[in-house]
């Protein structure tokens, strides 16, 4: 009988691996929930972003001719792309551009499904400005690492954007000294009463 119960204790004993004396047991990853990872991804966007770079099957164009930003906040996304192509009309110069305000989604599987609001392009044949229809979806795969994004949808589209950190506003830099504390201007510096600057 105490056989059995002895079989029995050890069939029921939870199982481990012993791990070698003298070594660590590395903790294994577990994989995150799909919410969990369409949390971190929209951790990840938010913010502003400019276009370094733009690839498609659709549209030639001159590397050097491109500008954009894109905006992502809570679910909302703003772009907006000018460019010129390589490929013009005769009475073009091929200068194209793409802006729009849109809805947002991740699927926790490295998937944004987008929802368009409101917007206009020229990418048409005859270069004429287009209202994009409201309601419009998109789908893109999106990576999203050391603060560069890059968004590619199954057209071969892939647009790759660096992201833009606090920058002061343009013409407001403040010069502060070592110890971070502003440091004024000369124009600022008031003579106190007696004559003397200090």
């Amino acid at each position: 009988m105490r056989l059995e119960l002895v079989l029995l204790a050890f069939a029921l004993a939870p199982w481990t691996l012993q791990t070698p004396a003298g070594q660590e047991q590395t903790p294994q990853p577990f994989p995150l929930s799909d919410s969990a990872v369409a949390s971190g991804l929209d951790v990840a966007i938010t913010g502003a972003w400019q276009l370094q770079n733009i690839e498609s099957t659709a549209i030639p164009l001159f590397p050097g001719d491109l500008i954009g930003y894109a905006l992502f906040h809570d679910g909302y996304m703003s772009l907006e792309i000018h460019g010129v192509s390589q490929v013009g009309l005769d009475d073009s110069d091929g200068e194209f551009f793409q802006t729009g305000f849109h809805r947002y989604s991740f699927d926790g599987r490295g998937g944004m499904e987008t929802y368009s609001m409101i917007g206009v392009s020229n990418l048409t044949e005859d270069e004429d400005v287009l209202f994009l229809p409201a309601g419009d979806r998109r789908k893109f795969k999106v990576t999203c690492l050391n603060e560069r994004l890059t968004l590619e949808r199954s057209d071969g589209l892939r647009l790759v954007f660096k992201k833009l950190g606090k920058l002061p506003f343009p013409g407001a830099v403040e010069q502060v000294d070592a110890f971070g504390r502003p440091v004024k201007s000369a124009t600022d510096v008031v003579a106190p009463p007696g004559g003397k600057q200090q």
